[in-house]
């Protein structure tokens, strides 16, 4: 069952089951999450009193690591409170443990607020609201338990108050999202509750419509008592967004005490303002942008430039010198030292060279083959890294940009080789480097390309793939890449790969753990005599146990048309739209960024922070 709306995301993954509010995921500076799946248990104290307790204790610790990891935020930063039905709100400035989460230290509160980043507030439900709000423009989120004695007191409209005095935010600016809970259709109470909410809102014009009797009993929608109340308030109606959901109703999927008595546990939602700059320092450095006069290096790390191939790279140099650049061949470039290709180190040393070469502001490879993995034992990753530029290829490149990316933290593309572009029918592939790199567009392919569901879902992850052959390669062993919580592309050659070939390299990504740890899984070109589809091979290795949104695109892999795929930047797929990926955050830098000037503010950051 999918919990999917107009408002509301449903992401599955293998450890992890969450709601997100698609209106948050506008803000890329907040993480948010609504736990949900009845295997995750947060009700249990994080002080136990018994074994049984602490056996449920470090479920619980555990279903909090597996989101926190999930949304590549840390663990250690949690905050929550001891949720007793107030109307108490405490704002939190500091964390007071600093190694471990700050759980239940805030007594009788059920309502957090902060402008610190990297601050987790959290709050758990099992039927009453929970509201997160978040102001866009002063920077400040909360997070607030709200049950129908807290919707008695108005903690929701507290709230707002609590976020004008100390943040001095405008109610018009605050957007507020309210959890799925329990709803009209279950809220059933005696006519002395019924009393208590008559009442406190007497005041409500439409309160009438919002308690209606039923026999001896009343139900009561606290959803639009909040969302009116919250409107009287200043907030825009725009900005008051329900998920829309009944935990009652969808107690096989949602911890509701009313649907389930004691057995139900405790659902969580977590939010936190993160410095996104220095999360992307840690996980990706991006290479500046290309601009016209720039120099771009060609290095051959695969088969052998000799023969035609000599006349198709200096037909390309052309093509993209009248396009505005300058083109710098590497020494070794058309080197056939072992009659097969250039050796491992003339190979590494092109690369090297290129990198350290401060007039070069792009490398691109000039064609696929066989052994380009041959060039990882002599690469010089510390001089990469401190020396960050655009590097790109497919096919055999696969290996090297992947690498490249996981040693360095470089975001590294798969795209056109530099031969290919004198060989292509179109300008295609050509235009999407220039719109990559020069134009800095995030589109992935063009308007009227197409994206076909193989498996519907919503995932969001970074990028990493290229050729099935060649990440096939880089499962184990010494230059193994991190396949974890990855939206992994794949395609591959069909006039060399067979499908029984293909099946075996995919079994081998299953047997090795890659389809337990990826996210999502974006399949390209594959043409085979056959007709054999790269995604039928694909659906017969992993059977019906896929828990990954799948999608297939023919505007890369080896083909005529190439877009340009970063690998290391983050991805989203939602099968319900129309172009079901798309890249969430930019790929190559505006503005030059030297690496030293980075980390001195990084170094006086880490330092004030202490």
């Amino acid at each position: 069952m999918d919990l999917l709306n107009e408002n509301i995301i449903h992401v599955k993954n293998k450890n992890i089951e969450y709601l997100q509010f698609k209106k948050l995921l506008q803000y890329p500076e907040i993480k948010y999450a609504y736990v949900i799946g009845l295997d995750k248990n947060f009700k249990i104290s994080l002080e136990p009193k018994n074994d049984e307790e602490k056996i449920k204790n470090n479920l619980s610790k555990k279903s909090y690591k597996e989101i926190c990891d999930e949304l590549n935020i840390k663990y250690k930063n949690i905050v929550n409170t001891d949720q007793s039905h107030t109307d108490n709100i405490q704002i939190i400035k500091n964390k007071i443990n600093n190694d471990k989460p700050d759980f239940n230290l805030y007594k009788n509160t059920d309502g957090l607020i902060t402008n610190k980043k990297n601050i987790i507030l959290s709050t758990i439900n099992a039927d009453c609201i929970l509201l997160v709000f978040y102001d866009p423009i002063k920077k400040v989120i909360a997070n607030v338990h709200s049950g129908w004695r807290g919707t008695i007191k108005r903690i929701s409209v507290k709230t707002i108050e609590k976020m004008k005095e100390e943040y001095n935010c405008n109610p018009q600016d605050i957007i507020c999202c309210m959890s799925p809970s329990i709803r009209k259709c279950h809220f059933e109470v005696d006519n002395d509750v019924y009393q208590i909410f008559k009442n406190e809102y007497k005041d409500l014009k439409n309160f009438d419509e919002l308690a209606v009797k039923n026999n001896d009993k009343w139900n009561i929608d606290t959803i639009e008592i909040n969302r009116t109340i919250l409107k009287n308030a200043g907030l825009k109606k725009e900005n008051i967004i329900d998920s829309g959901i009944c935990s009652v109703c969808n107690k096989n999927l949602i911890h509701s005490y009313r649907g389930m008595g004691e057995e139900a546990g405790r659902a969580t939602q977590i939010i936190s303002l993160i410095w996104k700059w220095e999360i992307e320092m840690e996980k990706n450095m991006k290479p500046n942008k290309l601009k016209k006069g720039d120099t771009i290096g060609v290095v051959a790390p695969s088969d052998p430039i000799v023969g035609e191939k000599i006349n198709e790279i200096k037909m390309a140099k052309n093509i993209i010198e009248k396009k505005g650049f300058k083109v710098k061949f590497s020494k070794n470039l058309f080197s056939n030292t072992n009659g097969y290709s250039s050796t491992a180190r003339e190979k590494a040393d092109d690369i090297n060279d290129m990198f350290a070469d401060k007039s070069v502001k792009m490398i691109w490879c000039a064609k696929g083959g066989e052994n380009s993995n041959s060039v990882f034992d002599y690469l010089d990753f510390d001089l990469i890294k401190n020396n960050p530029k655009i590097i790109c290829g497919y096919s055999d490149i696969t290996s090297i940009t992947n690498v490249i990316n996981n040693k360095t933290g470089l975001v590294t593309f798969s795209g056109t080789n530099f031969k290919t572009i004198a060989t292509d029918e179109t300008d295609y592939s050509l235009n999407e480097v220039i719109k990559r790199f020069v134009e800095c567009d995030l589109m992935l392919g063009n308007v009227e390309d197409k994206d076909i569901t193989i498996k519907e879902g919503q995932a969001e992850g970074i990028l990493i793939g290229g050729n099935l052959s060649l990440i096939y390669g880089l499962v184990c062993g010494k230059y193994a890449i991190d396949f974890q919580n990855k939206i992994l592309f794949l395609e591959e050659l069909g006039y060399e790969s067979e499908p029984a070939l293909v099946s075996n390299h995919l079994y081998y990504l299953k047997q090795n753990g890659v389809f337990d740890k990826i996210k999502g899984l974006w399949i390209g070109n594959y043409e085979h005599e056959t007709e054999i589809s790269l995604e039928s091979i694909v659906l017969d290795v992993l059977g019906d146990d896929i828990e990954f949104p799948i999608i297939k695109s023919n505007y890369f892999g080896h083909t005529e048309k190439k877009t340009v795929i970063p690998i290391g930047t983050m991805a989203r797929i939602d099968t319900s739209l129309d172009k079901k990926i798309i890249l969430t955050e930019n790929c190559v830098e505006n503005i030059p960024i030297v690496k030293e000037v980075i980390d001195n503010i990084k170094s006086k950051f880490l330092k004030f922070k202490k």
